[in-house]
């Protein structure tokens, strides 16, 4: 198994932050056009829709709820619906610093050599820079889109 962690700091609240994560209006801004809709409890199913040809696109990826503490952790399944290379779990640990919010991504549990392992170590840093400029400027950052 591999598993990938990312580090970076948001000059934002960290109420934002979490907000942001899990605001279907919101994720389309920066997770890829994807928005994530569900239940944001333990065990409530996820499906991340594709927007960039209108409001219902197709599901790329499922998943379900593991761990939510409101403002410090989410943590989830992740499987990509046309793949069966089962699931991984991605985890978000967020912390206050000075004049910042420190976001902890880990994504554990991926199969070596998987296409799943290749996309997500593409796909992390680019959310995450659009993340980060989504909610340190209000404008999307306007990735291409493979």
């Amino acid at each position: 198994m591999a598993d990938l962690q990312h580090v970076i700091y948001i000059r934002t609240a960290l109420e934002l932050l979490f907000a942001a994560l899990t605001d279907p209006e919101q994720t389309p801004h920066f997770f890829l056009n994807c928005r994530i809709e569900g239940r944001w409890e333990v065990g409530g199913d996820l499906s991340f829709v594709e927007t960039s040809r209108g409001p219902r696109g197709p599901t790329v990826v499922k998943g379900q709820v593991v761990a939510i503490e409101p403002e410090q952790v989410l943590a989830y399944t992740f499987a990509i619906a046309q793949l069966d290379e089962g699931d991984s779990e991605v985890r978000f640990q967020l912390s206050r610093v000075p004049n910042a919010t420190k976001l902890v991504v880990d994504h554990t549990g991926l199969v070596e050599a998987s296409r799943t392992l290749a996309l997500v170590t593409e796909g992390w840093p680019a959310i995450l820079s659009s993340l980060k400029t989504w909610l340190e400027t209000g404008e999307p950052l306007g990735l291409p889109q493979r």
